[in-house]
Order: structure tokens, then C-alpha cells, then sequence
């Protein structure tokens, strides 16, 4: 990974600690965290895909939410995280007006939408 799509990836991943209370200190597991996101993203992706092409799903949304859930704790701190299944933009957001309304530091799509798991390699 190239340095400063390392420090992206870390920054992001900062944003994601403070958002969703979590108790990550170490790059590489900071890292890690955004790996296992970018995964789930791209599954979320390829289900929203799916759906969009009229062809059988391989995967629920549930699953894919529940997996999240189990690295962000996003259920249990009431942040509304949602599968979104448009798949021309990203899969796993958080609500615009919970963005808005927190003040919330992530990036966001063109409709405010918090972004969960970006691919910040290209950025450059």
C-alpha cells in the first residue's frame, strides 16, 4: 500500500473508531478493520448488483448487515447503518440526517450520505 494511501485508509479508519466507539489503537489492526469493511462492501456491491439485474441472490442484505454489525456495533448504538441497494454508489452507509444532525466525520456521497467502507485508493 502506498504511503499516502495508507495514511487515507488510517484517517478513515480514525473516523470509524470515534463514530462507532471503538477501542482500536495499532495501525495494522486500524488497517484491518478497513480491510474487513472494504470486503463486506464489496459484497454488499455485488448483492445490490444482483438485485438491480434482476438475477438470484446469492446473499442477503441481513447477513451482510449483521456481519457489519458484529465489527461496528452499529445496532447497539442506535446509528442507522443500511444496506443501500443502488449499485452504481457504495453499499454500506449511515443516514444523512444522522450525518448532518452529529456532525459526523466520514466521507459522504453526493446526498450526504455517510460512506462506511470508501475505496480510498483512488483518491490519487
Amino acid at each position: 500500500m502506498k504511503e499516502a494511501n495508507k495514511i487515507r485508509v488510517l484517517k478513515h479508519a480514525d473516523n470509524l473508531i470515534k463514530i462507532f466507539k471503538l477501542d482500536i489503537k495499532e495501525d495494522d489492526k486500524k488497517l484491518n478493520l478497513c480491510r474487513a469493511l472494504r470486503r463486506l462492501e464489496a459484497r454488499a456491491n455485488k448483492l445490490a448488483t444482483q438485485q438491480c439485474n434482476g438475477e438470484k441472490e446469492t446473499e442477503k442484505e441481513e447477513a451482510i448487515l449483521n456481519e457489519v454489525d458484529l465489527i461496528l456495533r452499529f445496532e447497539s448504538l442506535n446509528i442507522p447503518l443500511f444496506f443501500n441497494g443502488d449499485c452504481r454508489g457504495y453499499g454500506l452507509k449511515i443516514e444523512d440526517n444522522y450525518v448532518r444532525d452529529n456532525n459526523i466525520n466520514i466521507s459522504k456521497d453526493w446526498g450526504g450520505f455517510g460512506i462506511i467502507a470508501p475505496d480510498l485508493s483512488e483518491v490519487l
